[in-house]
């Protein structure tokens, strides 16, 4: 089974990881013959260099033609069983290029559509328009996310939901602190988008209660609406317990804290924070957006609460700080659930559907 996976992400994020995990299972498969697209000089492709993984190197100059002359000659020549791309970037090059009809196309999403960078990709490329008229798959973040794909006329025969996913190695879990503090993290970009305004008016109805230990609101983020947030907690006197922490790896902050929170208002963009902080045995509080209500599977794997309601957020934040039990429940069920979202389950699942599709007669 010949199989090409193409990834044109600039930088290494939960998409390129998965990539990553995906070629390190293909790559230590019996009959598997691999190769990975990727931008030359990128943090993808060092990573598969160091894992001696075979590549094909594509000038990042993507937009100029002549620079796909390697891909487009190597799919020409090699003709794999399989090609998978991933996001709508790949997708958008990858139609300029021969796949003949004996090959099968796959395709994953990494975001919502009419969202960057998917909204840039036709659905006409999804439903057998030259050359998809072998896709056998569309791997969707959500069933939100496979419910507008639908909408939007691409066939549900193709559309899969596949859920995020983690790397499954060891990572530093939280570890009770000392300090007498009880610290949220949240972790967005920093815009009005994010919902993170919520957030800072939530607090408001934590100060000055004695009937909490001392408390700490920890964000990481970047973005326009820093001053706002800032201005905001000043205006309601809170940001004496807000630390804006910029730029920082989440799963680097996680273990210092004792809640993760969510605020997004829409779409999964949050759902890989939350994945990560399984991870690190941190509970969860999360705004009920339909992707996330996916994600977590059931209502006692988290605290959820309305979008954009500060005093429901306040509610959640409080419980999780005064009631040990429901804290305990809560740390038990993500611990229980975050087996499944692991890069090694999420990949062979994708194996599988690999070998169904080798099963299928091709339409070459």
């Amino acid at each position: 089974m010949r199989v090409f996976l193409l990834d044109l992400g600039h930088q290494f994020h939960s998409r390129q990881a998965h990539v990553l995990a995906l070629a390190r299972l293909l790559d230590n498969t019996k009959d598997a013959d691999l190769r990975v697209g990727c931008f030359a000089g990128g943090a993808l492709s060092a990573r598969l260099s160091a894992a001696n993984i075979p590549s094909l190197e594509i000038a990042a100059d993507s937009v100029n033609p002549f620079k796909l002359f390697r891909l487009w000659d190597y799919l020409k020549k090699s003709e794999p069983d399989i090609v998978h791309v991933f996001g709508g970037d790949a997708v958008a090059v990858i139609r300029k290029c021969p796949v003949k009809g004996r090959t099968r196309v796959f395709v994953t999403l990494s975001s919502t559509p009419l969202e960057e960078p998917e909204r840039r990709v036709p659905a006409a490329c999804l439903t057998g328009a030259p050359p998809y008229g072998s896709v056998c798959r569309v791997f969707c973040p959500s069933v939100n996310t496979l419910n507008k794909l639908q909408a939007s006329g691409i066939s549900s025969a193709l559309l899969r939901s596949l859920p995020h996913a983690v790397s499954g190695e060891a990572i530093r879990q939280r570890r009770p602190r000392a300090d007498g503090r009880f610290v949220f993290l949240a972790s967005a970009p920093l815009t009005p988008e994010s919902g993170l305004m919520t957030l800072i008016e939530a607090l408001t109805l934590l100060k000055g209660r004695d009937d909490v230990p001392p408390w700490e609101l920890r964000i990481i983020g970047r973005g326009k609406y820093f001053h706002k947030l800032l201005d905001r907690a000043r205006e309601l006197g809170v940001d004496a317990f807000l630390s804006l922490l910029g730029s920082q790896d989440p799963e680097e902050q996680l273990p210092l804290c004792d809640v993760a929170v969510t605020t997004n208002l829409t779409s999964e963009d949050r759902n890989f924070f939350m994945l990560q902080a399984w991870h690190a045995h941190v509970p969860l509080i999360c705004s009920a957006v339909p992707s996330t209500v996916e994600l977590l599977g059931s209502e006692r794997n988290a605290l959820t609460y309305v979008p954009g309601n500060s005093a429901a957020l306040a509610s959640a934040m409080l419980r999780c700080m005064l009631d040990p039990g429901l804290y305990q429940r809560l740390l038990k069920a993500g611990q229980t659930e975050f087996p499944r979202h692991t890069h090694e389950a999420v990949c062979a699942s994708i194996l599988e559907s690999y070998e169904e599709a080798m099963a299928t007669p091709s339409r070459a």
